[in-house]
């Protein structure tokens, strides 16, 4: 919980100590979903994770900070950077049906952002709010969304139940607030759709003289654990007894960040 605390503080301090005179730094926050310490490879962990452990090394590794061990209060906590126990998420996730969400008092990273001239995008799982349309994310600070609102959806059809909720957000150029519902992407595997969002909204911004600010909150770990076999088969013979083979499925879905 710490952490997420500690992230929007860091987030805001890094916009905030920017002279005028200098160039705003862009900002990339990726939010891995249900990662455990021990998952990655600069904990000490079995599974191959070669570009978090680069990142590790090149950068800089907190180790006495904690966060919330389930999704919509560690997301809460991170756009608000408050204690989940003074949002409403102390308890629980937002599970299908449920009428609430992230207050709409409460200012979350985007609408602070914003204020400093950075574009916003959020890619990946919201999780905070659907129920109505000002909770979700391009009404609450994001100029543009792509990813689902809920949690626990297949990583290939992007059903939950009998929803289907993978979507683009954004303004069009008249100001009117668009949802487009993308059945287009039914059968492609979440993370790589993510991913290439990620890459696209970097290639088309970075050149632009305001900043940017991408919240990139991937599906990957959390259940369903869903990979393609491409990245179970790198894992045949990493393990060698049956209970750590039988982790095959979910070991493959943490080298795909």
């Amino acid at each position: 919980m710490m952490l997420n605390c500690f992230a929007f503080l860091l987030v805001l301090s890094m916009v905030q100590s920017t002279k005028l005179e200098d160039k705003q730094p862009n900002i990339i926050y990726i939010l891995s979903d249900d990662l455990g310490h021990g998952d990655v490879g600069f904990t000490g962990g079995k599974i191959k994770t070669p570009n978090l452990d680069r990142l590790a090394k090149e950068g800089i590794l907190l180790k006495q900070h904690y966060v919330q061990p389930i999704c919509s209060p560690t997301r809460s906590a991170l756009m608000a950077g408050r204690y989940p126990i003074h949002t409403g998420f102390q308890h629980s996730v937002i599970h299908p049906g449920e009428p609430w969400g992230l207050h709409l008092d409460e200012t979350i990273i985007p609408q602070i952002m914003k204020e400093y001239n950075y574009s916003t995008h959020a890619v990946g799982k919201w999780h905070l709010g659907m129920h109505k349309w000002s909770f979700t994310p391009a009404q609450r600070g994001f100029d543009d969304f792509f990813g689902y609102y809920l949690g626990s959806q297949n990583y290939d059809s992007h059903m939950r139940g009998a929803g289907y909720d993978l979507r683009s957000d954004y303004w069009d150029e008249n100001g009117k607030f668009v949802d487009e519902v993308r059945y287009d992407l039914k059968g492609q595997y979440s993370t790589e759709l993510y991913t290439q969002r990620m890459v696209d909204l970097i290639s088309d911004k970075r050149n632009q003289d305001s900043p940017f600010f991408i919240y990139m909150a991937y599906q990957n770990v959390h259940a369903p654990h869903m990979v393609p076999q491409r990245y179970i088969d790198q894992y045949s013979t990493h393990f060698k007894d049956k209970k750590e083979k039988s982790t095959d499925c979910d070991s493959a879905l943490i080298p795909l960040l």
